[in-house]
């Protein structure tokens, strides 16, 4: 290399796209076989799609409308003392953080 390479990418050019590509460039520059298979395996994987992504995506802000309505009817529950709401509401946000580190 001469230092002055680059390459350039269309303005219409999405970004899994643009990095598949920067992925494969470091392929064909690398001589560790295990990375090679592994770059290989990532940048073929199904989830590394927009569609995949996106659905991911509504899923993480339907479960967070969920919550809140359910903090906003346990707040509104008359019929729970105010401990009971805040007992009630802890054990949601505990859930529901447990889920999280679960899925991560």
């Amino acid at each position: 290399m001469n230092c002055n390479s680059f390459f350039e990418f269309s303005p219409t050019t999405k970004a899994h796209e643009l990095s598949k590509t920067i992925i494969k460039i470091r392929i064909m520059n690398m001589s560790n076989n295990t990375g090679i298979k592994l770059l290989n395996k990532a940048i073929n994987n199904v989830n590394l799609t927009t569609n995949y992504a996106t659905s991911i995506l509504m899923e993480k802000q339907m479960n967070e409308i969920k919550f809140k309505e359910k903090t906003i009817r346990d707040l509104d529950n008359k019929n729970l003392t105010q401990n009971e709401k805040i007992q009630k509401i802890s054990k949601t946000l505990q859930k529901r953080r447990t889920n999280e580190y679960s899925q991560n």
